[in-house]
């Protein structure tokens, strides 16, 4: 009796059989959320832009004052609503926009503000907190200021704000992604438990 094999399948099932070893979950960004943020923002500058027009026909005698006052708001106006709308295109039209729960630790990309990769051994906790009427995963890290440290510059100033408000720069709302947080909070859990 001849026995045979065929290579390509059993080379395509170890590839399959590593790629279920590294990935133990991957969970892709919620792309049918709506950008509120952007919205708000695109609104807050149009009303920015009539208040700057009318205080420069105006000739009251405080209109270099209010003008200075609103162009700076008008400025970080722009500046939020851009960051904003940067972050909804990368969760509409990058393939990378996921978080991948791996053997060796955890990868976000599911924002311009994620952290990438953050090995089991740097993860202390994982929790479900309540701001703003919405769940986050927070993932509490051994050294949140050096994993700060690491992110761009123009990043750092928002992961301080994560760090302060929710206790850690990991974070993950529940709005951002199409999984249960609090079901993604066990996996991790149980994965951190089991790892040390």
């Amino acid at each position: 009796m001849a026995f045979s094999f065929d290579k390509n399948k059993i080379r395509h099932n170890c590839i399959q059989n590593n790629i279920a070893i590294q990935n133990l979950m991957q969970i892709s960004a919620n792309k049918k959320r709506v950008p509120i943020l952007v919205i708000i923002g695109l609104v807050l500058t149009g009303l920015l832009t009539m208040a700057i027009i009318n205080v420069k026909d105006s000739e009251d005698a405080n209109v270099h004052q209010r003008l200075y006052i609103y162009i700076g708001l008008m400025v970080s106006c722009v500046y939020y609503t851009s960051l904003s709308f940067a972050d909804y295109w990368k969760t509409l039209f990058n393939t990378r926009a996921v978080l991948s729960i791996e053997q060796d630790g955890v990868v976000d990309n599911l924002s311009i503000f994620s952290c990438g990769k953050i090995p089991w051994s740097e993860i202390t906790e994982v929790q479900v907190r309540q701001a703003l009427k919405t769940n986050f995963l927070v993932i509490h890290v051994r050294n949140s200021d050096l994993l700060i440290a690491r992110q761009s510059k123009w990043k750092q100033r928002m992961l301080r704000g994560f760090q302060k408000k929710l206790g850690s720069p990991v974070v993950i709302s529940q709005k951002r992604i199409k999984e249960n947080v609090e079901s993604i909070k066990n996996i991790m859990a149980d994965h951190l438990h089991s790892s040390v």
